[in-house]
């Protein structure tokens, strides 16, 4: 009983040992244990800070210069992109914390000649905004023919009085007789960027003095195939060709990048500054196709572009694809909705 009694009292002396030590080391804790339990405060990423952009007006394509701080050490577009008018800049020629490059996007016109934000996201941090505004295109001289600039967005003919019927019900388009124009989609916001669709009776008309405004021209199917060999087309092959033909002549037309058009655009590099843009068309059944949403906006398929002249009752057109690089000749219906893009008289 003494020998338990013992055990006992030396066991309760050890636990208080402990407690008095553990007691101990919380009241005076080593540098260790304060670097340990010491939170460390949380630190905010500085965003990025716009000084200046150059031009604070442009035209599609041009090259748009941003200068400023904090743009993020390379160009990620999860997290590292510009928002031109609410929308993403796709194509940059330079990104570096202090500066980027990139051309204008066509898919950013919304506001239809009203300035609107750009923004540098980095690190998904927004900058402060600057104004930017897209300034209508400029006519393009390529070979010894000056195109318009832009897709033909009329709904009036040349004197500007006589109508072109708007008609966007697809069966009154599907029974259309005459002259007929239409946005793509029926959507007002494509209009600003890719310009109207109309049927080939509009096109051919010479109600008002015809289609095109004062001092242009709808293109015949003879200029389309004159621009065609100007950039490189065989000048034996392309007159005649039905379907596609060439190598690389309509990359050298289309806008670079999928701001408008989608992936993979193949072959566009815009060579000769035409920026030609996808329009997607409208069948003769009054359906839409050649745009597709991806998310909440629109991206191009095709282009399809109606010549002033026909055959047989149809119009020439010209056809350009998102997956290659060469072009299409053919003739269709005149009940098809084509964009139109026009030559500067001389």
């Amino acid at each position: 009983m003494k020998l338990f009694t013992i055990m006992t009292a030396m066991l309760l002396v050890a636990a208080l040992c402990v407690s008095c030590s553990d007691e101990s080391d919380l009241s005076n804790p080593t540098a260790e244990d304060v670097s340990a339990l010491t939170k460390k405060p949380s630190t905010a990423p500085t965003g990025p800070v716009i000084t200046s952009i150059s031009p604070t007006h442009a035209e599609i394509a041009d090259e748009i210069v941003i200068t400023g701080s904090n743009f993020g050490p390379k160009y990620k577009y999860a997290t590292n992109y510009v928002l031109v008018h609410g929308n993403k800049v796709r194509v940059y020629t330079l990104w570096t914390k202090t500066e980027i490059r990139f051309p204008a996007p066509s898919a950013s016109i919304i506001d239809d000649g009203d300035p609107g934000p750009v923004i540098v996201v980095a690190s998904s941090v927004e900058s402060n905004a600057v104004d930017f505004t897209f300034d209508p295109s400029s006519p393009v001289t390529i070979g010894s023919l000056t195109w318009s600039g832009a897709n033909l967005n009329v709904s009036t003919f040349r004197d500007g009085v006589t109508p072109i019927p708007y008609v966007d019900d697809s069966t009154a388009w599907a029974n259309a007789t005459g002259p007929a124009w239409c946005w793509y989609d029926n959507d007002p916001l494509m209009g600003q960027r890719y310009g109207k669709l109309y049927n080939w009776h509009a096109v051919s008309s010479t109600l008002g003095g015809g289609l095109a405004p004062q001092g242009e021209r709808i293109p015949t199917d003879a200029e389309w195939t004159q621009l065609a060999i100007a950039i490189g087309a065989d000048p034996t092959v392309a007159p005649t060709a039905m379907g596609w033909f060439g190598t690389d002549e309509g990359g050298k037309l289309r806008e670079v990048g999928e701001t408008s058009w989608s992936i993979p655009n193949e072959g566009a590099t815009n060579q000769y500054g035409f920026t030609l843009l996808p329009t997607g068309y409208r069948l003769p059944d009054g359906h839409f196709f050649g745009m597709m949403y991806y998310g909440y906006w629109m991206y191009g398929l095709n282009g399809a572009y109606w010549c002033k002249d026909g055959i047989q009752g149809n119009g020439w057109y010209r056809f350009f694809d998102k997956n290659r690089a060469d072009m299409a000749r053919g003739n269709i219906a005149p009940g098809y909705g084509f964009a139109v893009r026009t030559i500067i008289d001389n």
